[in-house]
């Protein structure tokens, strides 16, 4: 899409805002302020196109330029109504004028032949251009109106507008009418472009402004006929401040002026048309940091979005045209969303923004997010949700520390309890986390959780009784990845679970766990049982909780005798 193309786009949709507010039938004061803010900006970008944004060697500048001013300027209009109302001959006069100098000549053209018909049929008719010493001044008019060229950028370029021009200048010459208080020579000289005549004509700086550039007798170059315009201009006050930067070709100045706290749409869409037009490239904001006025100004009207419902993703696309300071913004506002559980929408959403980012500060993002979530969890003690948004934040510290907390509460409450229950989401929460490191550092955790279920298998089908107890040999030792501290309540669960009681029968021996499994859990009861601080603590606490009517150091005596009974059977069943 081209720079004038996009232009014209953007003031179909505040054209669209205009209409939507102009419907209100008593619109508060400050309904109405919303309205004139939004008609001034679709103002002066209408007229950023037409001296901007659109070719010059086509007729859409000289027809932007006239449409806008019909458009945002009815003085002309409430003028025509007042003489058509009854005004006197003055008023006629300069009336047409002024319409001429805007460029409406067919309105003008108009205004005239239907004064005409209402001549006396004594006049002498129509006559040429050249010829109008003997006739009457209505005529003359006619005469130069209807002489004048198509109204096209072909007929700027190929001098048929220029020596039309020279035409009424020498006819007024002819007629010896340079006086300003004649009202054809007023005419004369503002179809040939004389500055005085223009200025007398018009009634406003948007007017004058207009009717400089439309008949300036300068070459093609559009630099040349803005600064020619602003100069017959300067003979009123604009009503813009904007207005007047724009047509003093000076684009950085309009942008600033339109800036207001918290309110940047205009500045930033007028800085990114001009950017992609190639007038900005040498203009940065009035700072050191070197950032671009485009940049600045889009970027801080994105960072007005954030407090808009449902804008996070359009402020993300502007942000993202605006370099590395952009990503900076976006990241800031994706950090800061309301984001309290994984059940909010916003979760998903960030995580999808932050992919468009530079994985430096997509990393942010996610880390941020997700300690956020994994914070919120822990508060209300879900571990395993915790866990999980720690891994995901690349927090192996806090992971593992909630990690553990979850094992400590399934070896205190046993293979049935709700900290089992929590500890198989811990796990499996771990293992759907994209983050190998931390999934290799918790495998333990995937570990004790299977065993936990071979055990509970174990107690309800005797026969499985070998298998758990296999497993949970292979997990004690130097080399089976269960961190020692855990040691004790694995022993203890085997012990309880897999081991015939001393009053069991001959043939509940049998079912019982063998030489090799036996001796590798009470090798590990020894090993917890001889070291002290929060290892022992943790083993004490889980027997405590399994039995609670009995001395946990009681309990480690019956364990390691069951053990080195078992020890003992399977030593004799073997002789």
């Amino acid at each position: 899409m081209s720079v004038a193309e996009k232009s014209k786009s953007y003031r179909a949709v505040i054209q669209e805002c205009i209409e939507a507010l102009g419907k209100e039938h008593n619109p508060s004061a400050q309904h109405q302020q919303l309205l004139d803010v939004v008609t001034e900006g679709h103002k002066i970008l209408w007229f950023c196109e037409a001296l901007y944004f659109v070719d010059e060697s086509k007729d859409s500048a000289l027809s932007l330029l006239r449409d806008w001013l019909r458009v945002h300027d009815d003085g002309v209009d409430q003028a025509v109504q007042s003489y058509l109302d009854g005004g006197d001959d003055t008023q006629f006069w300069q009336v047409v004028s002024r319409l001429a100098a805007i460029g409406r000549r067919d309105d003008a053209t108009e205004l005239v032949q239907t004064r005409i018909q209402n001549v006396d049929s004594r006049a002498m008719g129509a006559a040429a251009l050249g010829d109008a010493s003997s006739s009457e001044p209505i005529y003359v008019a006619e005469a130069a109106l209807l002489d004048a060229p198509p109204d096209t950028a072909e007929a700027r370029l190929d001098g048929q507008f220029r020596v039309w021009q020279e035409e009424c200048i020498a006819t007024l010459e002819a007629l010896e009418v340079k006086s300003g208080d004649d009202h054809l020579g007023l005419l004369l000289g503002v179809l040939g472009g004389q500055p005085s005549a223009l200025q007398k004509s018009c009634r406003s700086w948007e007017e004058l402004f207009v009717a400089g550039y439309l008949y300036t007798r300068l070459g093609g170059d559009p630099a040349d006929r803005r600064k020619r315009s602003f100069e017959i201009a300067s003979a009123f006050q604009p009503t813009h401040k904007a207005l007047l930067a724009l047509a003093d070709s000076n684009p950085p100045e309009a942008i600033v002026v339109l800036a207001r706290p918290g309110e940047y749409f205009y500045s930033a869409h007028l800085a990114d048309l001009f950017s992609r037009a190639g007038k900005l490239d040498l203009y940065m904001v009035p700072a050191n940091d070197q950032k671009s006025l485009r940049d600045y100004f889009v970027s801080e009207y994105a960072l007005s979005l954030e407090t808009l419902r449902g804008t996070v993703q359009l402020s993300a696309d502007y942000l993202l045209s605006c370099g590395s300071r952009g990503e900076e913004i976006l990241t800031d506002i994706l950090c800061r969303m309301e984001t309290q559980s994984a059940a909010d929408p916003a979760v998903e959403k960030v995580f999808a923004l932050s992919k468009r980012l530079s994985p430096k500060h997509s990393e942010v993002v996610v880390r941020k997010i997700c300690t956020r979530l994994a914070s919120n969890c822990a508060a209300i003690g879900n571990s395993a949700g915790a866990t999980y948004w720690f891994t995901r934040a690349n927090d192996a510290e806090r992971a593992v520390a909630q990690a553990e907390a979850s094992l400590t509460s399934a070896e205190i409450g046993g293979c049935h309890s709700a900290g089992a229950e929590a500890l198989d989401r811990t796990a499996e929460a771990i293992s759907v986390c994209d983050n190998a490191q931390i999934q290799e550092k918790l495998d333990y955790l995937r570990m004790y959780s299977e065993l936990q279920a071979s055990l509970i298998n174990a107690d309800e089908e005797s026969s499985a009784a070998r298998d758990a107890a296999s497993s949970a040999s292979a997990l004690l030792g130097a080399n089976g990845g269960l961190p020692e501290a855990h040691w004790g309540v694995v022993v203890y669960d085997c012990a309880s679970i897999l081991l015939p009681s001393a009053e069991a029968s001959a043939e509940a021996k049998l079912i019982g766990i063998g030489k090799d499994e036996t001796y590798s859990l009470l090798k590990a009861l020894e090993t917890v049982s001889a070291s002290t601080g929060a290892h022992r603590d943790s083993l004490l606490e889980g027997l405590r909780q399994r039995n609670i009517t009995a001395d946990p150091e009681q309990l480690l005596s019956t364990v390691r005798l069951k053990l080195m009974r078992n020890l003992a059977l399977c030593i004799l069943s073997e002789n």
